[in-house]
């Protein structure tokens, strides 16, 4: 019994030994550790830290030094001054092997951080994204490795992500890209990331200037960098369209993007751009919505659109222009001639100098087959038609060229002198149509 209690007796005396002796934080998981141990990095962390408040980074490095390797969980300062002592000697240092080494423990500083406060990860993240690309951005394998970095972060951090994780992130993806370093979905993939981030974050905090500015930025330079591709962009915003018919940023970043991808003959760029005219109507969209579906055989919406854009419209000259591509796709389309002269003679009225509205004139009138009962009042249509080609190069000489081919075609068309005697007419007579155009030319042979 007394060789046990002797025992027993040696062993909490060995105990009691060790623990006034000590032990480190980086052993025991405590932030200071124990006994000396823990005297002894109080005592260094207090010195670094009054050197380093001083920026005296040289004397503060040896105490700092004791602090990261035995008691890492001490302070987060001891990883955010460590970071700041390294940044500075790395941009003091000429020698490019020494400069590695200080990258090198650079990051392991913030690996550490990453370790022992590992709430910190996503912020941590993008500051070794962003100090990787700040020291060695020539290098695509290490651009490579930031830009993962900096997703990562994105990815943990959501919209708490910083405008220039943000935008490097964006920057980096388009330089892999043009480098071949990168597939071209999976720039598109990262833009959908940061776009979607940004959108939340601006919600968040719509007077936050500095993310507009990345937002402007990002999208603008997506949209330049050859990426986006239409499959790409449709399956991209393709589903988020319904959830977003009402918003108009996303509506003009959309179409934006759709229209500098060349996508413009996509549904989704078509039922974009009308949402978007729905909520911020103007005679140009109104336009543009009129041609889009004249291109796809849509006849009646694009009239429907091309009288909105004549509407909305305060400049005559447009308008004129408007009145020509609607009165064409009533006569070639709709067949609808006396309605189209109608609006030739408009778009004329609007601008006397738009030639293409009496070219556009002289041709309805040159097809309406339907006037006359014999072959003079048939033929007579010619002469007026010719009429109109004559002012179209007098109202703008420019024409003058195509002007004189319709002319020299449909004068081919009149009728002979024998005709115009039969009917008791002679050269320069007067003579007036009647039908649905009633107007008056004078009479002429081939």
């Amino acid at each position: 019994m007394k060789a046990k209690g002797t025992f027993l007796t040696s062993i909490l005396l060995t105990a009691i030994w060790a623990f006034s002796f000590g032990q480190k934080g980086v052993e025991d998981g405590s932030q200071w550790g124990h006994g000396e141990d823990s005297i002894n990095c109080l005592k260094n962390y207090s010195l670094y830290r009054e050197y380093a408040r001083l920026n005296n980074y040289k004397d503060a490095y040896p105490f700092w030094t004791v602090c990261f390797n035995e008691c890492p969980l001490a302070s987060k300062n001891l990883y955010i001054d460590g970071a700041r002592m390294f940044k500075d000697r790395i941009e003091k240092e000429t020698n490019p092997e020494k400069q590695q080494a200080l990258i090198d423990s650079l990051m392991l500083i913030y690996d550490q951080r990453i370790k022992y406060f590992p709430k910190d990860e996503g912020r941590v993240l993008g500051y070794k994204g962003l100090d990787l690309l700040r020291y060695q951005r020539d290098n695509l394998d290490v651009i490579e490795t930031a830009n993962g970095f900096l997703k990562k972060s994105i990815q943990f951090s959501q919209h708490n992500s910083s405008a220039a994780v943000l935008a490097t992130f964006m920057t980096s993806s388009i330089t892999l890209f043009r480098y071949e370093r990168m597939p071209a979905d999976r720039v598109v993939e990262d833009y959908a990331l940061v776009s979607e981030v940004l959108d939340k974050a601006i919600a968040r905090d719509p007077d936050e200037r500095d993310l507009a500015l990345v937002k402007n930025n990002v999208d603008q330079n997506f949209a330049a960098c050859g990426a986006a591709n239409c499959e790409a962009l449709i399956g991209l915003f393709g589903p988020q369209y319904e959830t977003n018919k009402t918003n108009g940023e996303f509506l003009k970043k959309v179409t934006d993007l759709l229209d500098n991808t060349g996508c413009k003959d996509s549904e989704l760029y078509r039922k974009t751009a009308e949402s978007l005219h729905k909520l911020e109507p103007t005679a140009k969209s109104a336009c543009e919505l009129a041609r889009l579906f004249k291109e796809i055989n849509q006849f009646d919406k694009s009239i429907q659109y091309y009288n909105q854009a004549i509407e909305l419209e305060t400049d005559p000259k447009e308008r004129s222009r408007y009145y020509v591509e609607l009165g064409d796709i009533t006569f070639r389309e709709k067949n609808d001639l006396p309605r189209a002269k109608q609006y030739a003679m408009k778009s004329a009225e609007e601008d006397p100098t738009n030639g293409v509205a009496y070219l556009l004139a002289g041709n309805i009138i040159a097809s309406a087959k339907n006037c006359g009962e014999n072959e003079l009042e048939k033929k007579a249509l010619y002469w007026l038609a010719v009429d109109y080609f004559v002012r179209a190069k007098q109202a703008d000489p420019s024409l003058e060229e195509t002007a004189n081919q319709y002319i020299k075609t449909y004068s081919q068309h009149f009728p002979d002198i024998e005709t115009i005697f039969f009917h008791g007419y002679k050269e320069g007579d007067a003579y007036t149509i009647e039908c649905w155009i009633n107007e008056t030319t004078r009479v002429r042979t081939r």
